[in-house]
Order: structure tokens, then sequence, then C-alpha cells
């Protein structure tokens, strides 16, 4: 019987019905959808109607298709809008409906920037107190800036590390995130090249990741192109050897346990 995958992270709001079926054909069967900049932004009210496109519509046509999908809402850091803080005052109930599993789509792109960083600072605030796991996402640029940021943000709010998942991080700093016990992301997204299926062998899979603290995503949105590109990677891991046991701890168990959902 072949494994089902789950996808971590990907933008179904920007993906065709036809993607969501390719994926489930090639045994995605879970994902979370998270809340991005997909447009300006600029007002709390277009970020409500994001977070309820997300909820109702877009996992009615995941279900569709035959994909379980469960949703983030958060503030991403390239779309903080005008009336941020009072948009974080409506994050608390929003995010204790059914089906919303963590808050994210967040990060940093700008360390410098002092609403970024407080923005971010709120969200962790609220994935403490309200004990919900939070998705922070590094950029392609600057990364290893933005990471000592961020590790500060989340030290200043001493957030359980097992609510914490740092997204986007190349093997060394990787390395970092699991020492202090955070949950460490690789995206197949064509700018990371060390996490694409031809890279990202066995050997630095052991050697520079904790599969314990692993969890891999497609990252699918408008500028990425392969619904497929998660269950490729799978093969060709599965193709080099790879333990079976050590595939579905990365590919399934390590996202059911991150996001606290029955699979």
């Amino acid at each position: 019987m072949p494994m089902h995958i789950f996808d971590t992270h990907l933008h179904v709001d920007v993906r065709s019905y036809n993607d969501l079926e390719a994926m489930v054909l090639a045994n995605v069967r879970w994902a979370v959808a998270l809340s991005h900049d997909v447009f300006k932004m600029s007002t709390k009210e277009v970020y409500l109607d994001h977070y309820d496109r997300l909820l109702r519509l877009e996992r009615e046509r995941a279900e569709r298709a035959g994909l379980k999908l469960y949703v983030g809402f958060g503030i991403h850091p390239g779309a903080i809008p005008h009336d941020v803080f009072e948009l974080l005052d409506y994050l608390p109930e929003l995010l204790s409906q059914e089906g919303v599993v963590a808050i994210g789509e967040t990060g940093l792109i700008d360390p410098n920037d002092k609403l970024q960083r407080e923005v971010l600072k709120a969200q962790v605030e609220m994935a403490r107190d309200i004990g919900k796991p939070i998705l922070i996402s590094t950029p392609y640029d600057h990364k290893k800036r933005v990471f000592n940021r961020v590790m500060k943000i989340l030290e200043e709010t001493d957030i359980p590390p097992h609510l914490v998942l740092i997204d986007h991080l190349d093997p060394n700093l990787s390395k970092e995130a699991v020492e202090t016990g955070y949950w460490t992301g690789v995206s197949l997204w064509p700018p990371y090249p060390f996490v694409q299926p031809e890279n990202l062998t066995p050997a630095l899979l052991f050697e520079e990741y904790d599969p314990d603290h692993l969890v891999i995503s497609s990252d699918l949105s408008s500028f990425s192109n392969d619904p497929l590109v998660l269950p490729k990677l799978f093969l060709h891991m599965e193709r080099k050897g790879v333990d079976p046991k050590i595939l579905e701890k990365i590919f399934r168990l390590n996202p059911a346990k991150l996001y606290r959902v029955n699979i």
C-alpha cells in the first residue's frame, strides 16, 4: 500500500482544481493552506475575506478533490495592513474555529523593520497564549540576519519550542533551530537549490537535518509550478534507499504531530 503524504505549507487559493486532484492521485492526502500576501492586503477587511475564503471555499474545493485541507491564519510580513493591530484583536477568535490548526504564514523580510518585528512578536505571543503552532518563514535573501532576529524574538517570548516551525531553512540554520528544540521546515521551491530532489541526498538528510524535527513542504503558490514536487521527492528518497520508517516520519507523522491532527 503506498504511503500517503502530508504537505505542511502551500497556498491552494492560487492553484487550480486540477492541481489539487493531481496531488491526491500522487498520494498527497493532507495539507495545510496558509494565509499569505495574495493581494495588497491593505486593510483588515481584506485579510478577513482571505481567511474566510480559505476556511470555506478552499476547504470545500480540496475535499471535492479528495484532499483533507487544514488552514492557518496569520499576518504576512510583506503585507501588513494599516490597521494591523485591530486585525490582531480579531485573530484569537478566528483561530479557534474548526479546521484552523496554525498561525501563519508569518515571519520577517527586513529584520530592521520595527513594525514587522512588532507584528511577528505579537503573533508569537498569541501562539504561546492559545497553544497553537506558529509557522515563521525566512526570506531567500539575508536569511541568516533574519534567522538571528527571529531567534531573539522567540527567546524573548518564551514560547514552548514544540509550537514553533521555522520554515525555508538551509542545513546550517536548521542545526541551530533544532538545538533549541524548534521544528525545521524546508520547502521545495525553486530558489532553494539545497532542497531540490536531486540535491537532498540521504547523506544530507541525516548529516545536516534532524528527521525527528523535520517537515518538508511544496510551498506551492503562484510562483512554483509543479504540484507533484513533494511526491517526486518522496520517490527520489525511496529509490535512494532511505528507511521507510524515516520517510513516514518526515512526510506524514511529523506534520501530524506539529499541527496536532489525527490522520
